[in-house]
């Protein structure tokens, strides 16, 4: 076994190397070309991209292939938005998608399900109540995703993820919204709207299909490797990084997402009137939330705390019950689990706030005997923060060539 691991070590040493001399070499090779044929030359960033590509697939193609092949004909994964309160786990369903990815087709249906929409939840439940936001709830990830699949009669839930608004804000912050808490409003509106919530649930799905659309071939290649390295420690899921890899695999094979028709969108129930047309974008969304909100004489909600204020009352309250264990622990670790920081959009006071609760937190772990979870937190704020470092790197075609799993500064 050491051996065997330190030829492993050896191989990720050469693969590195090699990125790095092809990356030197095809720069300079791309400022030549520029200056000859400028029209002609690819931008440094897809120039990159393509490159490490290569390289990847060099390395990892075989075992791409065996978990592609591994592929049912269809793959259900419930996606949940869940609407729980910041260092809470109160967990209701705020949105609620089924994506059925055909795998061999290079296709994806996403199936909508407005967060009250009714169902059975138990003969006890007040029937008014009955409804999806509050399944999550009240009858945990298992009774609900049951509730699911008995309602989409679409078969058995292969997968789910869910998400809270922390990382959907952190999200939204990585691909370009500067103000992330506007756009999530958007995301969460219904007020204005005839059709209330079923609109609002498919402004969420056509969000999404957008999203896949454009950002598809990012989770392709290195830059694949590393993004879905620090995505999956943003979310809950059941999915493994080499389930996702093979998927992706398998859909970029089909042609994916090149067809305008590889992600349709349906609702359940049907919805009883027509869907507006509103999309959303870092430049337009300020004018569009701001628009809609001229639309109704309702409020929207806005009693929500800040959450530095949230997360630094609670930070204070660990550092005087730093000497047990067990109360540092319950005072910081729904935020930790929830990625709470994200919420923060001011980049310093984030890092600030997120290294005082990786400390007190990953101390308390070791103390406890739990250096597993030490370790897991770390990684994960880690891959985070280096994920934010390079956005801007990632996001037009380049992405740092290996992912860290030993833990350093987070400071941006």
């Amino acid at each position: 076994m050491p051996e065997e691991s330190n030829q492993k070590k050896s191989n990720t040493k050469r693969v590195v190397l090699a990125i790095l001399l092809v990356l030197f070499l095809g720069m300079g090779g791309w400022m030549v070309l520029a200056r000859v044929a400028p029209k002609q030359v690819q931008s440094p960033a897809a120039v990159v991209k393509k490159t490490t590509d290569n390289i990847y697939y060099a390395v990892k193609e075989d075992d791409l292939k065996k978990a592609a092949a591994q592929l049912p004909p269809h793959i259900n994964i419930l996606v949940t938005g869940l609407d729980s309160r910041l260092g809470q786990n109160d967990n209701h369903a705020d949105a609620v998608h089924l994506f059925t990815i055909f795998p061999d087709k290079g296709t994806i249906e996403i199936t909508s399900v407005p967060r009250d929409t009714k169902c059975f939840i138990d003969s006890t439940f007040p029937d008014s109540l009955s409804h999806f936001s509050n399944a999550r709830s009240k009858l945990g990830r298992k009774g609900y995703i049951h509730t699911a699949e008995e309602f989409l009669n679409k078969g058995k839930m292969d997968y789910w993820i869910e998400l809270n608004f922390s990382t959907v804000m952190g999200m939204l912050q990585l691909i370009g919204y500067k103000d992330p808490a506007t756009a999530l409003q958007f995301l969460r509106h219904r007020k204005s709207f005839p059709i209330g919530d079923v609109q609002r649930s498919h402004n969420q799905a056509v969000f999404m299909k957008q999203a896949i659309m454009k950002y598809f071939n990012l989770f392709t290649g290195m830059s694949g490797d590393f993004l879905l390295t620090a995505g999956l420690g943003m979310i809950e899921t059941n999915l493994t990084k080499e389930e996702c890899e093979g998927l992706i695999y398998k859909l970029k094979q089909k042609g994916f997402p090149n067809n305008p028709d590889a992600i349709t969108l349906n609702m359940e129930p049907p919805p009883p009137g027509k869907f507006e047309d509103i999309t959303i974008n870092p430049d337009n969304v300020d004018a569009t939330v701001a628009g809609l909100m001229d639309r109704t004489y309702q409020p929207e909600y806005s009693g929500r705390p800040d959450a530095a204020a949230v997360i630094q009352e609670r930070i204070d309250r660990a550092v005087k019950d730093s000497s047990r264990s067990y109360e540092v622990i319950h005072d910081l670790e729904a935020i930790a689990d929830q990625h709470g920081w994200l919420q923060v959009t001011d980049l310093a006071k984030r890092d600030s706030l997120r290294g005082q609760l990786e400390q007190l937190l990953c101390s308390a772990y070791t103390r406890s005997h739990k250096p597993e979870k030490a370790a897991a937190l770390k990684t994960s704020i880690d891959n985070e923060a280096k994920l934010f470092r390079n956005r801007e790197d990632i996001f037009s075609g380049h992405a740092p060539v290996a992912t860290d799993t030993s833990h350093k500064e987070t400071s941006q």
